[in-house]
């Protein structure tokens, strides 16, 4: 066979491509691209992926040249080539983590430091006027992720860890992990984020790292070798077959769907490894949860990326010690303290469960409601909404059932909002309401004090159950709008506010 007749059949056997979605109408107008429609495409693409090795007579034929073509002490060069793919997805994903925090903690820092300024004027309206500001500032954000997802990149809504999975498992999802996907789910997680909703930056981190690994492995970024920038964005004026083959130049023989499964799976470990600092427990999750197709190799590329990953994280951000997460102040226990709490353990859990059942109630209640895909004014409108009322409700309670406590010395500036308390307190419920996640879970995590000294609580039992209960309100209607945002941060909060419900009922 020619060299021209392998390339053709190689380019028909290829599997890398991008899939528009059928529209049921052809004559789109412009209204209707920017306010959406009623109905929603009729014919469904689904693909599977071969994550079979190919054995055929275009493979042998080409691993015939390849052996013929080996430089470097007859080797090719391909095995290098992967691990060198495989460390810089990770480096890229810790880097991407570091960013990605970087950027809503000094959203944070700047949105509570002017809601303060505002809250310390000498005028008789301050109080609305920083919660008229709060309310701008949140629905702008949301403003701009929502957008993003619903006219640029659909494929970057939620956390996106259940799609990976799916892709994992031999399902092609069209547009799952191409560059413009990635961008949304970077700048729509910042906004997200740093608007206060109830969603967390770690589910995405793993969507993330499988297009960070897939976006080297198919060399979407030939614009830095090229020159050409716009050819980042799909290289328009290229027909299909050139865009496939400047790829298949790149990466010669990596284009297959089960080379391109490993470096993805990689990529969702990597990613696990950065949002919690374990890249043994990010191999786990890509073993246990993501991927169904497990080898030896892909063990050890998986963990490559991880250790890459966290290495990373913690040179480029020292505050970042043990991944995006991380606490300070537990004591040790001794055997006897873990069965005396045994008993509270176990109620926590139970209490855990019940509300564990009562989000997944409300979720698919609320599924019922919610404004279909392609209605994307009414989209927009739900997560506005969401923002709007998280912001009222914050700084509604906090005025009215919010309590002035002395401030933990251990939290410095970053953390604790004063609203209207004097100068060396906090207002418990404006700092739960207004503040990061992730400062709260740290603060909550490390709650407790020494044996023989008297402990003082920096937050009142009421405003902790109350806070619970919206929460998690908060929680069931942000799960399932089109934003970019996770649910292991909001979950994690929402056991830290049980468990410390109970240990100021304790003490």
């Amino acid at each position: 066979m020619g060299q021209e007749g392998e390339g053709r059949s190689l380019l028909k056997a290829v599997t890398f491509k991008t899939v528009t979605m059928p529209t049921p109408n052809s004559t789109e107008t412009l209204m209707t691209k920017v306010f959406g429609t009623k109905n929603a495409p009729n014919q469904r693409v689904s693909e599977s992926l071969d994550y079979e090795p190919v054995q055929n007579k275009i493979f042998y034929e080409r691993m015939k040249t390849a052996k013929k073509e080996r430089h470097l002490f007859g080797y090719t060069g391909h095995t290098l080539a992967k691990f060198i793919i495989t460390m810089v997805s990770g480096i890229l994903t810790g880097m991407f983590a570091v960013a990605l925090s970087t950027c809503v903690g000094d959203l944070f820092a700047w949105k509570n430091k002017f809601v303060q300024e505002l809250l310390n004027d000498p005028g008789e309206h301050r109080v609305f006027v920083a919660y008229v500001w709060h309310c701008a500032y949140s629905c702008l954000l949301v403003s701009v992720a929502v957008a993003l997802v619903q006219y640029w990149a659909p494929q970057a809504a939620g956390a996106g860890v259940t799609l990976v999975m799916a892709y994992l498992n031999g399902n092609h999802v069209p547009n799952l992990l191409r560059l413009r996907t990635l961008v949304a789910k970077l700048i729509g997680t910042i906004c997200a984020v740093g608007a206060g909703l109830p969603m967390g930056p770690e589910g995405p981190m793993v969507h993330i790292g499988a297009c960070l690994a897939s976006v080297i492995t198919y060399a979407q970024l030939t614009c830095l070798r090229t020159g050409r920038w716009l050819s980042c964005f799909g290289r328009r004026g290229k027909t299909r077959e050139a865009q496939i083959a400047e790829k298949m130049k790149v990466l010669d023989d990596i284009v297959s769907d089960s080379d391109h499964r490993e470096f993805v799976s990689a990529g969702v470990a990597a990613g696990i490894s950065a949002a919690f600092g374990a890249p043994i427990g990010g191999v786990l999750f890509a073993m246990e949860e993501a991927c169904s197709f497990w080898n030896r190799r892909t063990s050890w590329r998986c963990f490559l990326a991880a250790v890459c990953s966290t290495f990373t994280l913690t040179q480029l951000s020292r505050d970042a010690q043990h991944g995006m997460i991380s606490f300070t102040g537990v004591h040790a226990y001794e055997n006897r303290d873990w069965i005396m709490q045994l008993p509270f353990i176990l109620i926590n859990a139970g209490i855990a469960g019940l509300l564990g059942a009562a989000f997944n109630s409300m979720r698919m209640w609320l599924w019922r409601l919610r404004a279909s895909k392609t209605r994307h004014v009414l989209r927009i409108a739900e997560v506005i909404g969401l923002a709007f009322m998280v912001v009222t409700c914050g700084f509604f309670f906090t005025w009215s059932a919010g309590k002035c406590i002395p401030k933990n010395p251990e939290w410095g500036e970053e953390y604790g909002i004063r609203f209207q308390c004097e100068e060396g307190e906090h207002n418990d419920l404006a700092t739960l309401f207004l503040s990061g996640s992730h400062h709260t879970i740290v603060s909550l995590f490390s709650m407790g004090h020494n044996p023989g000294q008297a402990y003082v609580p920096h937050f009142t039992q009421g405003s902790l159950v109350l806070f619970v209960v919206f929460y998690l309100i908060f929680m069931s209607v942000g799960a399932g709008v089109a934003i970019p945002g996770g649910l292991f941060m909001p979950s994690i909060m929402v056991s830290s506010l049980l468990a410390s419900c109970s240990h100021c009922q304790n003490t």
